[in-house]
């Protein structure tokens, strides 16, 4: 999917008159069934001329990051990561979203970022370094889903790092225990924002990656903390 070129179209799946947007790559998606046609499967995609002029305006449309709305995303299919071992449950525990391409593929992630009655998503495009932010850049991934307090709690540097943690804990005891995520080695200051919420905890479990970046948000974490 790419740049959403047309809303409020018939779905021939489910039969809604308006839930269907279809995309300047040709694909579409049914906001009601949450069906996703191929550019192949599409009807509205055959004949339409804004397709066609997208086309020939950016032979690398393809490539270029989606642009959903909050409200979009929200409405995107919840789905495991196989290549993870990430199962469904622990994306729908965290209301974790995938978009597909026109092959047919996940080809983006999102992440939801709560804070009170805001939530913005981070997107990560699949197979690639690239990250997106649709709304507010977010403070911790997972914040929302843990009251305070606790024996434990684990901070991991990323998303599918707080996911992993999760998806081991849920094999082991069938339960998912406290773990959130920065966006990244670079977003130590937001546990700052959540001091007291994170020291309602007895244990504080930094689980960072054991490269440079990582390692400097550690000590960081440990300064701003004394």
């Amino acid at each position: 999917m790419g740049t959403i070129v047309k809303k409020g179209l018939p779905c021939e799946s489910c039969g809604s008159s308006d839930a269907v947007s279809l995309y300047d790559d040709g694909t579409s998606f049914c906001f009601s069934c949450t069906t996703f046609f191929s550019e192949r499967d599409s009807a509205h995609s055959k004949e339409d001329p804004e397709v066609a002029v997208a086309r020939k305006k950016s032979p690398s449309v393809f490539k270029k990051k989606q642009e959903l709305s909050i409200e979009e995303i929200s409405e995107l299919q919840v789905r495991g990561f196989k290549d993870r071992g990430i199962t469904k449950t622990i994306c729908e525990f965290f209301d974790v979203r995938v978009s597909y391409g026109s092959n047919g593929l996940i080809d983006s992630h999102y992440y939801p970022y709560v804070s009170g009655d805001t939530t913005s998503y981070k997107q990560r495009v699949v197979d690639t370094k690239n990250f997106f932010w649709v709304g507010e850049p977010g403070k911790l991934f997972g914040v929302n889903k843990f009251f305070s307090g606790g024996k434990c709690l684990v901070i991991t540097e990323g998303e599918i790092d707080a996911l992993s943690v999760a998806q081991a804990w849920f094999d082991k005891y069938e339960k998912i225990y406290p773990v959130i995520s920065l966006t990244s080695a670079t977003g130590v200051k937001s546990l700052l924002e959540y001091r007291d919420w994170i020291r309602s905890f007895e244990e504080v479990v930094i689980w960072f990656d054991n490269d440079e970046p990582g390692i400097k948000a550690v000590e960081k974490a440990y300064r701003d903390w004394e």
